[in-house]
């Protein structure tokens, strides 16, 4: 005899998973669903259990019975039965079941490669940073990812900015994430154990005992300048180059600009920064003609630069940037960020 489950509980199980969810499965003891390159799983009391079900569907049988009671789900013939004590559904299940993707899971469960989170808060804060930064359209190689060494940095870039952040964390093995599904599951989970398997990275979730999981990037899409990155970062930090701040009026006049500038997209627009002794002087394109404004500010030098607007990223303290040959950088606490520009 199958094991029982409250109605209420199984349906506040479904409830975690992804609303894009159409399709979930079951097979010893294990609820998922993998769909568009991303699985979610957890486990259940149903070992000798087998289905597949439409997401949708699943849900509407759970309404029909009462949350307050207990369901057994058991295999007959090709039918599941859905029962508890006072009613009983039969169905065929639609598809058959992925047995060798329950095998993966269990492959993912089964890992040595497996670390605790040190500061939840902090992990989740640093990587939606480093996603913020990374590529969107999936067209720059690796750029799209995001990866975190063993030696707890995490590193991103979109070819224009290039992000480098400190943390606690220490994995046993450099973890190349996906940025985009990375920035969804760490803005609304609370991820406290990472899992590591040969095709997946599985982030759980302990209040729920979900597993959401990110799929290693194969041979074929190549590796994760790392070791490239870090060299840049320290060659920029020892290079010399003119030092300056950012009045608070200069940056709210970038974020707004980058509303209205001339480009094609994001990537395309430019602003053209002059700095001189008292002043900074902000020139940039906007359709049919050029938008001009002063800041007052004093600089120590007089330079000028060409900059993305809408790209650009800086913390609300008054912070000293440093002008190179054609970026800019700056380090605050436990990040550095670089900032191509053009003179």
């Amino acid at each position: 005899m199958e094991k029982t489950i409250n109605v209420g509980i199984f349906k506040q199980i479904l409830s975690n998973f992804p609303s894009s969810t159409k399709t979930i499965h079951t097979h010893k003891g294990i609820l998922f669903t993998i769909e568009s390159c991303q699985m979610c799983f957890c486990k259940t009391p149903f070992s000798k259990t087998t289905f597949t079900f439409d997401f949708k569907v699943l849900n509407k049988i759970l309404d029909s019975f009462d949350s307050e009671e207990n369901l057994s789900i058991e295999n007959l013939d090709d039918k599941i039965i859905f029962k508890n004590k006072t009613t009983s559904l039969d169905i065929s299940s639609p598809e058959e079941t992925p047995k060798k993707m329950a095998e993966t899971i269990q492959e993912i469960l089964n890992t040595e490669l497996k670390y605790s989170v040190s500061d939840r808060d902090s992990l989740k804060e640093s990587i939606l940073f480093a996603c913020s930064v990374a590529r969107k359209d999936n067209l720059s190689g690796m750029l799209d990812h995001i990866v975190l060494t063993k030696s707890g940095e995490i590193i991103s870039s979109d070819n224009i900015r290039a992000l480098r952040i400190k943390t606690e964390e220490k994995p046993p093995v450099l973890l190349t994430l996906d940025a985009k599904r990375s920035q969804y599951f760490f803005k609304n989970k609370d991820v406290s154990k990472i899992l590591i398997s040969e095709k997946w990275i599985a982030l759980f979730e302990k209040s729920t005992k979900m597993y959401f999981c990110l799929p290693v990037p194969s041979e074929s899409m190549g590796k994760f300048p790392v070791t490239k990155f870090k060299e840049f970062f320290e060659a920029n930090a020892s290079a010399n180059g003119e030092f300056f701040k950012f009045p608070e009026e200069a940056k709210a006049l970038l974020r707004k600009v980058s509303h209205f500038a001339e480009g094609k997209n994001e990537i395309s627009k430019t602003v053209s920064l002059e700095f001189k002794k008292k002043k900074i002087v902000c020139s940039v394109l906007i359709p049919g003609g050029i938008f001009v404004r002063e800041v007052s500010c004093k600089n120590p030098t007089e330079f000028r630069m060409t900059l993305n607007p809408g790209l650009f990223i800086s913390p609300n303290e008054d912070i000293e940037f440093k002008f190179l040959q054609n970026a800019i950088y700056y380090k605050k606490d436990n990040f550095e960020y670089i900032m191509a520009v053009g003179e």
